[in-house]
């Protein structure tokens, strides 16, 4: 599994989903309930280092990319921006969509809720 930046046809950063992480809080307005927070994407890069997938938007400047995502073999199109979540948002959906045997887990703080 893995996503590659191609910009004009050139590779640019190749990345692996290692684990999709769903995050929650607790929600002190409801009986200190767990809450949904945000979803994480832990990655493998090329130098076998595990990072969270945000490091994309240190590592790529502004541009539009496309993302081929393997092996489903499909691309798509990443507006980048270094700035905000929108674009991690999208390339964290890409990433869910594409790989749905890619391992999942529910976290409060550092530990799995399963």
């Amino acid at each position: 599994m893995s996503v590659t930046f191609l910009q004009d046809g050139t590779e640019l950063l190749k990345i692996y989903p290692q684990s999709f992480r769903r995050v929650y809080t607790l929600d002190l307005d409801n009986d200190a309930d767990l809450k949904y927070s945000h979803s994480d994407v832990v990655i493998k890069l090329d130098n076998d280092a595990q990072a969270m997938i945000e490091i994309v938007q240190a590592m790529l400047p502004d541009g539009n990319y496309a993302l081929k995502m393997m092996p489903t073999e499909v691309t798509f199109v990443l507006r980048h921006k270094q700035k905000g979540i929108e674009c991690m948002n999208w390339l964290k959906k890409l990433i869910f969509m594409n790989f749905p045997d890619l391992e999942t887990s529910d976290m409060y703080g550092n530990e799995k809720l399963r």
